[in-house]
């Protein structure tokens, strides 16, 4: 037979191990560039992991430079003298990371790969296929001579055998299943590898090559199913790069829905409420005698409404700089009601922030601000605004009569009230945090969320 030719066989398992070789390579690059919160990501960590390690102990082991020539097949070495040994060592790890069923299998082996690891160091040189079962003694690391009666395999070689036997194929066999089932495709390498493992039972020369006849042929089913990994995990990363494309689309979509949305309700409340409301304190008509807090509540209620108008339309967000915003909002504050606010900038002038984040900050500051008319009986209020490490800091600070302390936290809130709740949920939603500094001469509370400046393009 062809394969009997000993220049067909050695040159073919070169091939073969070359293959393994990419396929580790290959793996790695994966490994190590994808996702690190993606499944796909943390399959082929672990592999990337176990290439490494494979290859070290390979390069170690001076094998890459100095191949095996003819003459060694006549003195096969055991396990980890070639690359393809190495290769199907370390995969079933690789199948435990990628079958989550086998992750306690595979790794109850490693203290089995141990003692194959020391008895492939500490074995005598020049050991053949019929010399195994003349072996009667090993020299340990120490110096110590292990002995065991000659004509006897040793219980080393025999717990290494065995538990080659039963990781490779055992993790083979489970993979090929598992893979079957989800890839009908797959068929065509299993008929492939029953071939080739029915071709080493029938054909003498091949299981004298090697230790074992599942060993060996093991080295060529494995390149093809990596083959076949690579492609599925290929699929796998343009999938979760389809997706990400996809998410993209739909947030845009979501960001014009809302900005469609916000004109709505900004057009509504302008042609409703707020005519309603003017028309009704006009025809209060308050005399000087009957005081002025009917009509105060009002200008309160429509200034409250017209801020939200501000707020909900989008282009005034778009158009204008959070430094012009919180200046804005200073100036109708003290303009409409009994209160002095004044906005101190401290290095945003000339930078701009997204739109969603300026319309968090000017919500919540206009909330701060309701909060301070209606419940502190402050006179001044002071909005700063300033940068620090991409942290975007604005600070609301009034001299009014502080939060009590029996009511700066309840039962149904974090925050006392419903206002500084939101604005507490607002900012944790964007990673940022709010600080309450309270006294009985003033409460000061800094908003702190994480942005990016952006051009004013964006």
């Amino acid at each position: 037979m062809l394969l009997n030719s000993l220049s067909i066989i050695i040159p073919l398992n070169y091939i073969f191990a070359g293959m393994a070789l990419l396929a580790f390579i290959v793996h790695g690059l994966i490994g190590l560039s994808s996702h690190k919160h993606s499944n796909v990501g943390q399959q082929n960590r672990y592999f990337s992991t176990l290439c490494l390690l494979a290859l070290g102990f390979y390069v170690f082991n001076g094998q890459v430079l100095s191949a095996p020539t003819i003459a060694d097949v006549n003195t096969p070495l055991l396990l980890l003298r070639s690359f393809a040994d190495i290769f199907f060592m370390f995969y079933p790890f690789y199948f435990a990371a990628y079958f989550h069923r086998l992750k306690i299998f595979a790794w109850a082996l490693v203290p089995v790969w141990v003692v194959i690891i020391v008895l492939n160091w500490v074995l005598p040189t020049g050991v053949t296929f019929e010399s195994i079962q003349r072996i009667n003694h090993i020299q340990l690391p120490w110096g110590e001579n292990l002995t065991w009666p000659a004509g006897k395999l040793s219980v080393w070689i025999q717990l290494q055998t065995l538990a080659s036997l039963i990781a490779v194929w055992g993790c083979f066999i489970y993979a090929m299943i598992a893979n079957i089932k989800k890839h009908p495709q797959s068929r065509l390498l299993v008929t492939l590898a029953s071939g080739l493992f029915a071709f080493a039972l029938l054909n003498d020369s091949l299981i004298k090559l090697q230790l074992m006849s599942g060993v060996f042929i093991t080295e060529y089913i494995f390149p093809f199913f990596i083959l076949l990994m690579m492609r599925e995990l290929f699929f796998q990363l343009w999938e979760v790069s389809e997706l990400e494309s996809k998410l993209v689309i739909y947030r845009d979509r979501y960001l014009n829905a809302e900005k469609l949305e916000r004109e709505r309700i900004a057009d509504l409340l302008h042609d409703g409420p707020i005519q309603s409301l003017s028309l009704a304190r006009l025809q209060l008509g308050v005399p000087s005698s009957l005081g002025l807090a009917p009509d105060q509540i009002i200008s309160l209620a429509i200034g409250d409404i017209r801020k939200a108008v501000d707020n909900l339309n989008p282009k005034m967000l778009l158009q204008e700089t959070l430094e012009n915003l919180l200046s804005t909002i200073a100036l109708k504050t003290s303009k409409e009601l009994a209160v002095s606010c004044q906005y101190i900038s401290n290095g945003i002038s000339t930078e701009r922030v997204s739109i969603d984040i300026k319309g968090i900050v000017v919500d919540c500051v206009n909330e701060l601000i309701r909060n301070v008319i209606r419940h502190a009986e402050a006179s001044n209020i002071t909005i700063e605004s300033r940068w620090s490490n991409d942290m975007l800091i604005v600070s609301v600070t009034d001299d009014g009569q502080g939060i009590p302390e029996e009511k700066l936290r309840t039962e149904h809130y974090k925050w006392f009230g419903y206002g500084l709740w939101r604005i507490d949920t607002r900012l944790k939603a964007e990673n940022g945090s709010m600080h309450i500094e309270n006294n009985t001469k003033g409460t000061r509370i800094t908003l702190s969320i994480p942005c990016k400046i952006k051009d004013e393009h964006n």
